[in-house]
C-alpha cells in the first residue's frame, strides 16, 4: 500500500481544485464534490476576471438542473457555498489520509518488530482520527442538506413573490 497524499486547500479565487478521483471520499461525497465543483467553476467562468460588482447576473447561464441566479449577490453566495463545501470535503479527505498514513506506518513498524504497546497506541489514535473524519463527513452532509433546503426555500419564496406580484 502507498501513503495517501495530503491535499492543500486551494487559495481564494483559484480554479485549480483537485479532481474528486484524487480524494478519499465515499460515493455520496464524490457526487456532492463534483456537483459543487462544476457549479463553482461555471460561476467563476461567468464572472471571469471582473469584480463581483461588475458581473451581470442576467447573462448567467445556469447548469442543467441548477438554480437560475438572478442577482450578483446570489451568484457570489452560491460560489462561496460551493467553495466552503469543497474545502470541507478536502478536509475530510485529509483526515482520512492522515489516518491511512498512520495505519500504514504502524503496520510497517510492526513488520519491523516494534512493541505491541506502540501498536495499541497507534491503533487508538487511528480510531480517533477515523471517528473525527466520520463526524466531519456527517457535518458536511448536514451542511449540504441545509444549504439545499435553504436554496429550495429561497426558490419557493421567490416563486411566491412572483405570483403575488402577478396578481397585483
Amino acid at each position: 500500500m502507498n501513503f495517501a497524499t495530503i491535499i492543500p486547500i486551494p487559495k481564494h479565487g483559484s480554479l485549480q481544485w483537485p479532481r474528486a478521483s484524487d480524494l478519499m471520499l465515499r460515493q455520496d461525497e464524490v457526487a456532492v464534490y463534483d456537483s459543487k465543483h462544476s457549479l463553482h467553476v461555471n460561476i467563476q467562468n461567468h464572472r471571469g476576471t471582473q469584480t463581483w460588482k461588475n458581473v451581470d447576473a442576467s447573462r448567467y447561464i445556469p447548469l442543467p438542473n441548477t438554480h437560475k441566479y438572478t442577482s450578483v449577490m446570489a451568484l457570489q453566495m452560491a460560489a462561496s457555498r460551493c467553495r466552503s463545501a469543497m474545502i470541507e470535503l478536502i478536509r475530510i479527505h485529509n483526515e482520512r489520509a492522515k489516518a491511512h498514513n498512520r495505519e500504514l506506518q504502524a503496520s510497517q513498524q510492526n513488520a519491523d518488530g516494534d512493541d505491541d504497546d506502540d501498536a495499541e497506541k497507534n491503533k487508538e489514535e487511528e480510531e480517533e482520527v477515523a471517528l473525527k473524519a466520520e463526524l466531519t463527513s456527517i457535518f458536511a452532509a448536514v451542511r449540504a442538506t441545509l444549504a439545499r433546503e435553504a436554496a429550495e426555500e429561497f426558490q419557493s419564496r421567490a416563486g411566491n413573490r412572483m405570483r403575488l406580484w402577478e396578481r397585483r
